[in-house]
């Protein structure tokens, strides 16, 4: 029993001993120099802020752009009545193949010349593949400066 009350007392002495911390190396900065690190940080992040939104923004409204001038050729193409290309006294379901060379004789030729469309068919890999070729071929104008008044 003795012997029990001796380790019980040595347990209870080690609990109650502190034990200093060593003091840590790192500097302390007095709280203006982390405000200031602080205020500088976001002072960068405003600046650089409308860098990465405007970037972003411009390309979509490029592509905004570029989607409208393929409509309003293709509605254009849909609609005609006259010229080269009658599409518009055509049943809507049956003039795809009409709209594309209309639209673009070059990337007609380039798709739809060793499969033609029938009349009907629908074939969406290809018309998005059409839409991309048209869309290059617009930008290639615009960056020569040609408009599309010649079309």
């Amino acid at each position: 029993v003795n012997s029990y009350l001796l380790h019980k007392q040595a347990a209870t002495n080690m609990v109650s001993l502190k034990i200093p911390s060593p003091k840590s190396p790192v500097k302390q900065y007095d709280k203006y120099t982390i405000y200031l690190v602080k205020l500088l940080f976001v002072l960068l992040l405003l600046l650089l802020l409308p860098k990465l939104v405007s970037t972003k923004g411009a390309a979509a409204k490029r592509r905004r752009r570029l989607d409208k001038q393929f409509r309003i050729l293709k509605r254009d193409c849909e609609e005609s009545t006259s010229g080269e290309y009658k599409c518009g006294t055509m049943i809507y379901e049956e003039n795809m193949s009409c709209v594309s060379a209309c639209v673009s004789q070059a990337c007609h030729e380039d798709i739809y010349a060793g499969n033609l469309l029938e009349d009907g068919e629908v074939d969406f890999h290809r018309a998005r593949v059409f839409e991309n070729c048209v869309k290059r071929e617009i930008r290639a104008e615009k960056r020569k400066g040609v408009t599309n008044a010649s079309r």
